[in-house]
């Protein structure tokens, strides 16, 4: 019994510990496509991130800096993406942080 007591104890002991540990990965997502806006989550904190957008075989380019928690926000105020349209979204920090999404719709005739 006091076995299980010891091993129950260790383990509420150790859980914070690896709660704390586990970082999410950085992420990036269009939040409007018209104008075009990406958020991103998860980065280092006050990194600088440079956002790539990849539409119509042209790249749109942004450097933004991210917030004490890791977020950021790129606007492409001129970039208007429509709902059958191709693109990707490629972001890397300089402290080393990468994320990328793409849509590939399955549009009719698209």
């Amino acid at each position: 019994m006091k076995r299980f007591l010891a091993a129950g104890l260790l383990v509420l002991a150790i859980m914070p510990a690896a709660v704390t540990a586990a970082v999410r990965a950085p992420a990036v997502q269009v939040s409007t496509s018209s104008p075009f806006v990406v958020k991103g989550s998860h980065f280092k904190r006050s990194e600088l991130v440079r956002v790539v957008v990849v539409f119509k075989a042209h790249e749109h380019v942004r450097t933004v800096k991210a917030t004490r928690k890791g977020a950021f926000t790129a606007r492409f105020l001129r970039l208007s993406v429509q709902a059958c349209d191709r693109y990707s979204v490629r972001a890397k920090g300089n402290k080393g942080s990468r994320a990328f999404t793409r849509r590939d719709p399955e549009c009719l005739g698209g």
